[in-house]
């Protein structure tokens, strides 16, 4: 409740995300002389998020934002707001801003600098179509995010029910499958903890990627400690408790456990890794430490995993491979229409 209070990172895709920002309450807002901002504003990110843009819309007679960000209130006369906005997306006016950031060993894009910033303007009835075209192509990508984002949503929601028994698989000939089973880490794979490699033993030219318990890589070497199609959970740091599946051979680090199954495991490797990603937030509740925290082998052993048949371990990975091969179609769509937008506006705007 309360008055919207919006940051550099409450924008998204030309929008502002009101679903994620912090509010103030009304007296403490009405106190506000800077950052007031109103319908119709358009908003550029300017500090420590730099370049994201968007155009108010509320039905509030006011937000206010963060001093990482500024509004430009436009004379409807001479220009189009939705113009301007497309236009803080050009490569022109993000090498404008760049020029100025390059001069600064901090990421921001003073006020005062912004001042001083070129937008090529043409008549305000050009301004009009250009941003009606444009803003076409951008409900355009709006419509393919959603579809992504329900697919996503969908997988979700589907994992909970096969994964609680909500729902089932049947044999070839419509039987039930037999019941699942229930076993600890430690009973179906070898947990192993991996090797620290050094920052100075990496190389420039390496391309074994080194997996030291962050989300990416660390850094590459030319030489590998674990065999591709393992499954790895950080033990340490930011990222502690993230599972993984590697596709390639790779340097398994010292905060990176490696999860190879047991010969007599009736547990397939697909299966496992897409167990444990669902399982991926209790996992993190085995953290221990405050300051940097660690999981323990010794816990994540005795982490119960539940699985079923091999037939129906199979068939809830095809299931949800094919919805993972669903949302890469989506995100290669939006990919391209994104570059075709990029090619249209490197033209529109010299």
């Amino acid at each position: 409740d309360g008055v919207p209070y919006i940051t550099a990172n409450d924008f998204a895709d030309g929008h502002v995300r009101f679903d994620r920002c912090k509010h103030l309450p009304p007296e403490r807002a009405a106190q506000f002389r800077k950052g007031v901002a109103k319908n119709g504003d358009v908003l550029f990110a300017h500090n420590a998020t730099v370049g994201p843009t968007a155009v108010l819309e509320t039905d509030l007679d006011y937000v206010i934002l963060s001093t990482t960000a500024t509004y430009f209130r436009c004379d409807p006369k001479q220009l189009n707001n939705s113009y301007l906005q497309k236009y803080f997306q050009s490569d022109g006016f993000v090498r404008q801003y760049s020029r100025i950031m390059f001069q600064s060993t901090r990421s921001q894009v003073p006020i005062t600098a912004q001042r001083k910033l070129f937008v090529s303007l043409p008549a305000i009835e050009e301004q009009q179509k250009i941003s009606d075209f444009l803003g076409s192509v951008d409900a355009w990508l709006d419509n393919l995010r959603q579809q992504k984002t329900a697919l996503e949503t969908y997988k979700r929601v589907m994992m909970q029910k096969l994964f609680t028994q909500q729902v089932r698989f049947k044999d070839c000939d419509g039987n039930k499958l037999p019941e699942w089973s229930s076993e600890t880490l430690s009973e179906i794979v070898k947990i192993k903890k991996g090797q620290q490699l050094g920052r100075e033993e990496m190389i420039d030219s390496g391309t074994v990627p080194v997996i030291n318990g962050g989300i990416s890589a660390s850094g590459y070497t030319d030489k590998a400690n674990t065999t591709k199609d393992t499954i790895t959970i950080s033990e340490g740091g930011n990222s502690c408790g993230y599972v993984s599946y590697m596709t390639e051979d790779f340097w398994c680090g010292g905060h990176c456990y490696s999860i190879a199954l047991s010969k007599n495991a009736q547990v397939t490797n697909r299966y496992l890794f897409t167990y444990l990603k669902y399982k991926e937030v209790e996992i993190m509740r085995l953290r221990v430490g405050s300051g940097l925290p660690n999981i323990q082998k010794k816990d994540l052993e005795k982490f119960i995993v539940l699985f079923p048949s091999l037939a129906e371990q199979q068939k809830i990975a095809d299931f949800l491979t094919s919805i993972d091969q669903m949302i890469t179609v989506k995100s290669e769509e939006i990919a391209k229409v994104e570059q075709w937008k990029k090619g249209l506006m490197q033209k529109m705007f010299v």
